[in-house]
């Protein structure tokens, strides 16, 4: 997890959990470099008492969440234990001594690896978090936290609800309502069927700032626009003018809406389609977000369309992007 320089930040935990094991048939690969470090209730509440103080800045604020699941944890990386300090380290998980890296002038180690297989899999593996942790240290965060028994997808959410200890709000709603307003997209999830992105239990969280889950970040783009790129599509006044219409006329006028017009689910909906999706296409999402370059199998041009001018520059550090679904989320 990053967080914006100026936000208040938690001590790293020290020492962390040591009795945690990694899945068996990981063996001792060491797993890591992505980890959803847990949303903590007083860190979420740190971040938004300071906020209030800033409420008239413009400056936007960015909290970037990074997932993982499957075996990775923090005794992979910012809390890695070395054999030495371990009296039982054939059986946990632990690092040979060297592999072990305290990156100087701050809190946290790292494991750096290369290795041919994941266990039994055969794919070869490298990482270099000492490289990432000297570069990124200052907008790094190590919260442990300690859960029951449950299912990936419960223990997933739990982690980003504080196990639904404010109110059952996520960290990302939290920070969506208070610094999003006025912002297009203010909380966008680049997975779907994960805890992770569930929305929470708390109610009062308004619309706009619910996750907006992408189940394909290299197509989201084109979702964005309701005219652009459709061929034969009536003029955007025209469809403005029939959106216009069944909100206003056709829609309240129907027995499904004098039934179940009340509705949450309804009710964010319809927000989705109103003023939210205006805010969409009157930003041109669907230009500035599109890393496609036109091409015979991507023909833009064809259906009046054309890639985001930060396009080149992105996908230069993702040059995978359009197969590697890890990329894709990134460079999205």
């Amino acid at each position: 997890m990053t967080r914006d320089p100026r936000l208040p930040r938690s001590a790293p935990a020290k020492g962390g959990p040591r009795t945690l094991t990694r899945r068996q048939w990981l063996g001792t690969t060491g797993l890591a470099g992505a980890g959803l470090l847990a949303a903590q209730l007083p860190f979420a509440q740190r971040v938004l008492a300071e906020g209030r103080a800033r409420d008239k800045e413009k400056d936007p604020h960015f909290l970037i969440v990074l997932c993982a699941a499957g075996g990775a944890s923090q005794v992979d990386g910012p809390l890695a234990v070395a054999a030495s300090e371990c009296p039982d380290a054939a059986t946990l998980n632990v690092f040979a001594d060297d592999a072990v890296k305290q990156v100087a002038g701050t809190p946290f180690r790292a494991v750096d690896q290369k290795i041919k297989s994941l266990g039994p899999i055969p794919m070869g593996f490298q990482a270099n978090q000492s490289d990432f942790v000297k570069k990124h240290a200052a907008d790094m965060m190590v919260s442990t936290w300690s859960r029951t028994s449950v299912n990936h997808f419960i223990a997933q959410n739990r982690s980003v609800t504080g196990n639904e200890a404010w109110s059952g709000r996520t960290l990302q709603e939290a920070v969506a309502t208070h610094y999003g307003a006025g912002y297009p997209l203010p909380n966008v999830m680049m997975m779907q069927g994960s805890g992770y992105t569930k929305r929470g239990k708390d109610d009062s969280v308004p619309s706009w700032a619910v996750g907006e889950v992408v189940p394909d970040p290299r197509l989201y783009p084109f979702s964005l626009d309701g005219v652009a790129g459709v061929p034969h599509a009536p003029s955007r006044a025209l469809v403005q003018a029939a959106r216009k219409l069944r909100a206003d006329k056709l829609e309240p006028a129907s027995r499904f809406s004098e039934v179940f017009g009340d509705a949450k689910r309804l009710q964010h909906w319809r927000s989705l389609r109103g003023a939210r999706q205006q805010a969409l296409e009157q930003a041109d999402l669907i230009t500035k977000l599109t890393l496609y370059a036109d091409s015979a199998s991507v023909p833009l041009q064809k259906y009046g369309l054309k890639s985001s001018p930060a396009a080149p520059d992105v996908t230069k550090v993702f040059p995978d992007f359009q197969v590697d679904p890890l990329e894709a989320q990134a460079a999205s």
